[in-house]
């Protein structure tokens, strides 16, 4: 079971969609994109955690075969709350369910929640969804 591997299907399911998305952050040096009328366009930014062992127990062979979990932060960014929370539905019906040979459905295990980052020019609205799920340790 490779993390980085999960992480990097999910990013590019992501990618799939219309907007530009940011694994682990926006680089420095990143132009944001407007559109015509000088309105920022949408974008998603993926954050990702490590994988820690699920409550469940450990298997009699040992922790190298416990199943663990992870979740990852997908924060649905634009100029309004309701652009933000457009983006955080489409991502949203993207996400929920999707899975690989190394992991489970994702499922979402925080409503969206939608909040103002008044420290950048232009202000942003950020609505952000949590998923989770398992990781497959026996192939």
């Amino acid at each position: 079971m490779s993390l980085l591997n999960v992480q990097d299907a999910i990013v590019t399911e992501l990618r799939t969609l219309s907007q530009t998305v940011y694994d682990d952050g926006v680089p420095e040096d990143t132009r944001l994109v407007f559109d015509p009328s000088g309105m920022l366009l949408p974008y998603i930014v993926v954050e990702h955690s490590g994988a820690t062992l699920t409550p469940d127990g450990l298997p009699i062979t040992g922790v190298k075969d416990a199943s663990s979990e992870a979740s990852v932060s997908v924060m649905c960014i634009g100029p309004t709350q309701r652009s933000s929370r457009q983006v955080s539905e489409l991502v949203r019906q993207k996400l929920t369910g999707f899975s690989g040979v190394e992991f489970g459905e994702l499922k979402p295990v925080s409503a969206p929640y939608t909040y103002i980052d008044g420290r950048t020019q232009p202000v942003r609205y950020v609505s952000e969804i949590v998923f989770g799920f398992t990781l497959n340790s026996v192939w």
